[in-house]
């Protein structure tokens, strides 16, 4: 009887087989993977309230001298998500302190806007910011006009296009690498949702 080569064994043959099979999977995989995004059609990432709330909080507290006479603080935001507008409303406390007469007064800031997502530099911004009210107790009616104005600048002039958050590269690079980009940013009734699109 020859003895049977190595090679030629029948477990060998099967290693051989198996390879094979493996390797041609491996192959379709790669093609499936490659036409993943396309054939699975859109997709959202969903940021929650609390995550959105705490992104838009780190700048707060701020404190700034106001009217020449008053040291207004800001404190973080509570938010409402107005899911049928597309829009976000903040609500801020505010402490105000008389620098002139010494007196403390309480209010509340209430701005209302939308999200954009700019792909230029990784950035969520405000758009449409709109300053929907402005109260300070015990203000007179001349002073709380101005403060109105004053409010109205600020949402004009600093806020309108601000941004309120920058990806890291890394944060998009798994859409990237598997065929998607950012198409569309939506408020919902439980947070901020992220709409990706497959790659043209």
């Amino acid at each position: 009887m020859r003895p049977t080569s190595p090679a030629s064994h029948p477990s060998a043959r099967r290693r051989r087989v198996t390879r094979c099979l493996m390797g041609g999977t491996v192959l379709a995989l790669g093609g499936v993977l490659g036409a993943c995004a396309s054939l699975m059609g859109p997709r959202t990432v969903v940021i929650g309230r609390e995550e959105l709330r705490s992104r838009l909080a780190k700048p707060f507290p701020m404190t700034q001298r106001v009217l020449r006479m008053l040291d207004v603080t800001i404190e973080a935001p509570e938010l409402d998500l107005l899911a049928e507008r597309d829009r976000v409303a903040a609500t801020f406390g505010i402490h105000a302190h008389d620098t002139v007469f010494g007196e403390d007064r309480e209010g509340r800031l209430r701005l209302s806007f939308g999200l954009r997502y700019d792909p230029s530099d990784l950035t969520l911004r405000l758009r449409d910011v709109a300053l929907d009210e402005i109260t300070l107790e015990g203000l007179p009616a001349s002073l709380t006009r101005a403060l109105g104005a004053v409010g109205t600048e600020l949402v004009a002039h600093r806020l309108q296009d601000e941004p309120v958050h920058r990806f890291k590269p890394e944060d998009l690079k798994r859409a990237n690498d598997m065929g998607y980009e950012v198409a569309d940013v939506r408020v919902t009734a439980t947070g901020l949702a992220i709409d990706l699109k497959p790659k043209p």
